[in-house]
C-alpha cells in the first residue's frame, strides 16, 4: 500500500520525527550506508536544536502566564520582597565600599546586626541585574557582556550544526537573527513614511545579504566565519531585545502597576523570577535531550504539568529554581564521572542556598548505585571514584561555609535553624504553612502527574536488566523516592520532588520506548496508509492527553497567583511611617510574615520579628512567646510590653488582628495615627489615658 502523501502528511511525519529524536544516531545498523548516516546525523542535530528552542518558548510562555497574572512579587508569602530589597542593598554596598552591608532590621532576633547571615548570598548577587530597571541602558550593557562571555557556546554549536551538514538551516537561522537585530535597532524609530520605508528596505536587505553571504561561505567550506557571525548576532540580539522590552514596559508601567512608585522594582523582581524558573525547567528538559530519551516533547509536557505546588513555588522570588539548576548540573557531572568539578559546584551551591545538602544526597545515591552496579566490590575503581565524588561535595560545601563573608556565624545559625525545623512533632511556635505536611488526598491530587510517574516508574523498573544500562534510572529511583518522603513531611520541598519524579519515569521507561520505537521502525516499511494514519493519530492523541495536565496546572497556578495580595497592600501605611517615624526607630509588626513587605518599603527602620518566628524565639524564648501572645490578642494590656520589652513606640498592623486592636484601643495606651483599607499605624503613648 502507498504511504500518505500531501503537505499535511509530510507535516505529520516531521512531527513524528521530532518527538522521537531519542537515540536516532546510536540506533543505526552496524554498516549503514553513507547517505543514510549523513541524513540521520543532520536530522538529529538540527531537530534537537529546533526542539530545544521550541521547548524554551513553551516553558517561557507557561511561566510568563503564571508570573504575570498578578502585579505583586510572587507568591503567597512576602519573602520575595525581602530577597529583592537585599539584592539592592548588596549592590549599594558594593558601590559604597560597605560589603557585606549591615543588616539592622531585626535587632531582637538571631538575625541582628552582629549575627546576621545571608544564606542566599550568591542568589542575591544573581538578582542584582534585575534591580537596574530604572536604568535600562546600564542593564543592557550588562546583558551584552554576559552574552559575549557565553558566545563561545553559540559558536561551538553553530560549528556542530554546520559539520553535521545543516548548511541551509544555519544560513537561514543566522539571517533571521541578523534581521531581528536590525528590527530591534530600528523599532519605534521616529520619522515619516519615507523613513519607515527605508527601515523596511534595510531589514530586508540585511536578511538577504546575510543569507547570501553565509551560503557563499558555507559553499566554500568556510564554517568558522559563519559560526562567528551566528555568535555575534545572538550576542547583539539579547541586549537589544532586553532594552526594547524594558523601555516598552516603562512606557506602559502605569497601566500594569496602576501608578505604583515601586513599579520598576516590582517588574525587575518578577522578570528575574520568571527567568530563573524557566532555567530550572529548561535544565530538566536539557537532561532529557542530553541523554537522548525517547519522546522528549512528552517529557517536557509532563514537567510542565507535574505539580501545581511545583509551578507555584517556582514563581516565588526565592532561590529554589537556581538550586534545581545546580542540582541538575551536579547530577550530570556524577553521570559523566567528572567528579573534580563537584568541588567548585558544591562551593557555589553552598554560597547560593543552604539546600546544598541535596547535592550530598545525590552524591550518596550515586555512590550506592555504583556499589550495586559493581556487585558490592567496594574496592573497584568506579566505587572508589564515586566515594571520592561524595567527599569532594562535602569538601566543596565546607569551603562554601568557611570561605564566606559570614563565617563562622553561618554555621551556627544554620545548625540552630535546622534543629528547630527538622522535627517530627509540632513546632514550638506557629511557623509558615510550608513547614507543615500535606494531607494524603491534597498531596495526591496536587501532584497527580508526579505521583503517577512514581507509580509507573516503580512498576516498570527492572533489576534483571544489565546493571550499567539502568544505573541512571536507579539513581533517580533513589533520589526521587527520598525527595517524595521529604515532600510528604514538609510542603516547602514541593519544588524539588515533582520534576525528579518525571525524570525517574523517563529514564526508567527508556528501554521500553527504545524497543517499541525499534519495532515501529521495523514495521514502518510494511505499514499501509491506514496503519500510518493510525500511528499519527495515536501520537497526536497521546500528546493532547499529556498536554491537558500542563495547561490545567498553569491555569490553576495562575488563578492562585492572581488572588495574591496586591503589591501596594501596605504602601500607604509605610509611606506614612517613612514620612513621620525617624529612621532607626523600632516598629512593632504584629505579623512576623508582614516583615518582608515592610522591609521592602522601608529598610531604614527596625522591626520586632520577621522572616521566621523561630529567629526571635531562638534568640529569646520568653520574648518570642510574648510576641506570639500579643499578636494573637492574648495580652489584654499590650502597651507596656511593646514599649518596654520591644522598645517600640509605633505598631504596624492590619484589620485581620481584631483581637489585638480591641485590646490596644481598650487599654488606653495607643492612639491611631494612620488607617486605610489594608494597614493601621498606632503610636504607643507614654502612659495610659484610659479613664478608670
Amino acid at each position: 500500500m502507498v504511504a500518505p502523501t500531501g503537505a499535511f502528511a509530510r507535516w505529520l511525519n516531521l512531527v513524528m520525527e521530532n518527538i522521537s529524536i531519542g537515540e536516532r544516531v546510536e540506533a543505526e545498523s552496524a554498516s549503514p550506508s553513507l547517505p543514510a548516516e549523513r541524513v540521520r546525523a543532520e536530522t538529529g542535530v538540527r531537530d534537537r536544536t529546533i526542539l530545544f528552542v521550541v521547548g524554551a518558548l513553551l516553558i517561557g510562555f507557561s511561566f510568563w502566564w503564571t508570573q504575570f497574572s498578578t502585579q505583586a512579587i510572587c507568591c503567597g508569602d512576602y519573602d520575595g520582597y525581602y530577597h529583592f530589597r537585599l539584592a539592592r542593598m548588596l549592590q549599594d554596598g558594593m558601590r559604597s565600599g560597605q560589603f557585606p552591608p549591615a543588616f539592622e532590621a531585626l535587632p531582637l532576633t538571631t538575625l541582628n546586626a552582629s549575627d546576621y547571615v545571608d544564606h542566599h548570598f550568591l542568589f542575591h548577587v544573581l538578582q542584582i541585574p534585575f534591580t537596574w530597571f530604572d536604568d535600562a541602558r546600564a542593564a543592557s550593557w550588562a546583558v551584552l557582556l554576559l552574552l559575549l562571555l557565553a558566545s563561545p557556546l553559540v559558536y561551538r554549536h553553530a560549528l556542530r550544526l554546520i559539520h553535521a551538514g545543516n548548511h541551509h538551516f544555519v544560513a537561514g537561522a543566522v539571517s533571521t537573527v541578523a534581521g531581528l537585530v536590525v528590527v530591534m535597532a530600528l523599532i519605534q524609530t521616529r520619522g515619516g513614511t519615507l523613513w519607515k520605508l527605508g527601515a523596511s528596505v534595510i531589514i530586508v536587505a540585511t536578511i538577504g545579504l546575510c543569507g547570501w553571504l553565509t551560503t557563499q561561505l558555507l559553499a566554500r567550506g568556510r564554517a568558522r566565519p559563519v559560526a562567528a557571525l551566528a555568535a555575534l548576532s545572538v550576542a547583539l540580539l539579547g541586549p537589544l531585545v532586553f532594552f526594547r522590552a524594558t523601555t516598552f514596559y516603562q512606557s506602559r508601567a502605569a497601566d500594569f502597576f496602576a501608578g505604583d512608585p515601586y513599579a520598576n522594582f516590582h517588574y525587575g523582581a518578577k522578570l528575574g523570577t520568571w527567568l530563573f524558573a524557566c532555567l530550572a525547567v529548561m535544565a530538566c528538559f536539557w537532561m532529557v535531550m542530553r541523554y537522548r530519551l525517547r519522546y522528549p516533547v512528552f517529557w517536557l509536557l509532563a514537567l510542565l504539568g507535574c505539580s501545581t505546588p511545583f509551578l507555584y513555588r517556582m514563581n516565588m522570588s526565592k532561590a529554589m529554581s537556581v538550586s534545581i539548576v545546580l542540582l541538575i548540573v551536579g547530577i550530570h557531572l556524577l553521570f559523566r564521572r567528572k567528579y573534580l568539578w563537584l568541588l567548585p559546584l558544591a562551593y557555589v551551591f553552598a554560597l547560593t542556598y543552604d539546600m546544598v545538602l541535596l547535592l550530598w544526597v545525590a552524591a550518596f545515591a550515586w555512590l550506592a548505585v555504583n556499589v550495586w552496579v559493581e556487585d558490592w566490590e567496594l574496592t573497584s575503581k568506579p566505587v572508589v571514584r564515586a566515594a571520592g565524588g561524595l567527599l569532594l561535595v562535602v569538601a566543596g560545601t565546607a569551603l562554601g561555609f568557611v570561605i564566606n563573608p559570614y563565617f563562622p556565624r553561618n554555621v551556627q545559625l544554620m545548625y540552630e535553624h535546622m534543629a528547630m525545623k527538622i522535627t517530627a512533632g509540632e513546632f514550638s511556635t506557629a511557623v509558615g504553612g510550608e513547614w507543615y505536611p500535606y494531607n494524603t488526598w491534597e498531596f495526591f491530587w496536587n501532584c497527580f502527574v508526579a505521583c503517577l510517574s512514581m507509580i509507573v516508574g516503580y512498576i516498570a523498573f527492572k533489576t534483571t536488566e544489565d546493571r550499567k544500562q539502568i544505573a541512571h534510572a536507579l539513581f533517580f529511583l533513589l533520589f526521587a523516592t527520598f525527595l517524595m518522603f521529604v515532600n510528604a513531611r514538609w510542603k516547602r520541598f514541593s519544588e524539588y520532588w515533582p520534576p525528579f519524579a518525571v525524570l525517574f519515569v523517563a529514564f526508567t521507561l527508556q528501554p521500553y520506548l527504545q524497543a517499541w520505537r525499534g519495532a515501529l521502525e521495523t514495521e514502518e516499511g510494511r505499514a499501509g496508509r491506514g496503519e500510518r494514519w493510525l500511528k499519527y493519530g495515536m501520537t497526536a492523541f497521546t500528546l493532547a492527553v499529556i498536554a491537558v495536565p500542563a495547561v490545567w496546572a498553569a491555569h490553576i497556578t495562575a488563578q492562585d497567583i492572581k488572588g495574591n495580595d496586591p503589591n501596594n497592600q501596605y504602601l500607604g501605611g509605610m509611606e506614612w511611617v517613612r514620612a513621620n517615624v525617624p529612621p532607626g526607630e523600632m516598629i512593632f509588626n504584629t505579623d512576623w510574615d508582614d516583615f518582608p513587605k515592610l522591609f521592602f518599603y522601608s529598610p531604614e527602620h527596625r522591626y520586632s520579628s520577621g522572616l521566621d518566628p523561630t529567629y526571635l524565639l531562638d534568640r529569646d524564648k520568653e520574648l518570642g512567646e510574648l510576641y506570639a501572645r500579643i499578636g494573637l490578642g492574648e495580652e489584654t494590656n499590650p502597651g507596656p510590653p511593646i514599649r518596654e520589652r520591644f522598645g517600640a513606640r509605633y505598631v504596624f498592623t492590619d484589620k485581620h488582628h481584631g483581637a489585638f486592636m480591641q485590646n490596644a484601643l481598650d487599654s488606653g495606651w495607643f492612639v491611631k495615627e494612620y488607617e486605610d483599607d489594608n494597614s493601621i499605624v498606632l503610636r504607643v503613648l507614654d502612659e495610659s489615658v484610659k479613664q478608670e
